[in-house]
């Protein structure tokens, strides 16, 4: 295993919790190398695990001394049906940790409140033409870790049966990618990966472009679903489409009832890692159904 090119560090989610936005700022610093991809699957997708280590390392340069990463979210998602996850429940955290080492292994997480991950997800697979517009979050919940994934909890759990805690780091969307915070959170990933603190990040405030998102929502599929794209989206009048019509609404009622689901999850998570998730709560200390961050977010809000 010394001859190949393997990560030595991973980021392995959450979904729809800022990984894009870290993988970006980190492929600039130049004691950093990544995978030619940004998500390599090799863990969670039998298709490539089946390929084998060699074909692993591929995915990544072959440099001197430089920290080399990957970022696959789905390597949080540590359980789940075949229906869900599509790898048969494959350990993730025991094969990573017997392919990769465990001694020198570190890990990001980025956490986000697990109702709005879970809401983010949901329109991401109406993006993709899984559910239809119109079907409720609560009908599919079930489904493509909508509700699973957030349930961080116990994928830490079992992380953490393979490695030990310092060797993560856990960063919270909502506090850790405010404006304000983004170069202090750098400041404390380039520690936690044992490499120099960079200055000269570009795009460090850059929004990713979300040009009419509900508007695409409605075609996901069928015959005008070019007008999902986003660079066709760009082009029409926002009159059209960032009109209300569009707007793709998930019912309070429903983000009551998966905060009802998440909120022992929550709770578990705070005494297992230590850490005040305030952020994510009412002033009751109940799981809130929606937590912003302010603008300009650091990825598209849905």
């Amino acid at each position: 295993m010394t001859d190949l090119s393997l990560p030595n560090f991973l980021v392995i989610g959450a979904q729809k919790a800022g990984t894009t936005w870290l993988s970006a700022m980190l492929t600039q610093h130049p004691d950093i190398g990544v995978a030619l991809n940004k998500e390599v699957h090799f863990f969670d997708h039998p298709e490539n695990f089946r390929r084998g280590i060699e074909w692993y390392s591929k995915q990544f340069p072959r440099v001197e001394n430089r920290l080399v990463g990957e970022f696959t979210p789905n390597y949080l998602w540590t359980f789940g049906c075949s229906r869900e996850v599509g790898h048969g429940g494959l350990p993730i955290p025991h094969n990573i940790v017997e392919h990769l080492g465990a001694q020198n292994l570190k890990l990001i997480c980025l956490l986000r409140n697990p109702v709005d991950r879970a809401v983010s997800a949901y329109y991401h697979h109406i993006r993709q033409g899984r559910v239809s517009v119109g079907t409720s979050i609560l009908d599919v919940a079930d489904r493509w870790g909508i509700e699973s994934m957030g349930r961080y909890d116990q994928h830490l759990e079992a992380w953490l049966s393979q490695v030990h805690r310092d060797q993560i780091l856990v960063l919270i969307y909502e506090d850790s990618l405010r404006d304000d915070r983004k170069r202090q959170t750098l400041d404390q990933v380039c520690d936690h990966l044992g490499v120099r603190r960079y200055e000269d990040w570009k795009g460090l405030y850059a929004r990713q472009n979300a040009a009419g998102s509900h508007f695409r929502l409605h075609f996901s599929k069928g015959p005008f679903k070019f007008l999902g794209k986003e660079r066709i989206a760009r082009r029409l009048p926002r009159l059209i489409t960032e009109h209300p019509h569009w707007r793709v609404q998930v019912p309070d009622a429903s983000r009551y009832e998966l905060s009802r689901r998440f909120q022992p999850h929550v709770e578990r998570l705070e005494t297992m890692l230590g850490m005040d998730l305030s952020v994510w709560k009412n002033h009751d200390g109940r799981l809130s159904i929606t937590t912003p961050v302010p603008r300009p977010s650091v990825e598209e809000p849905i």
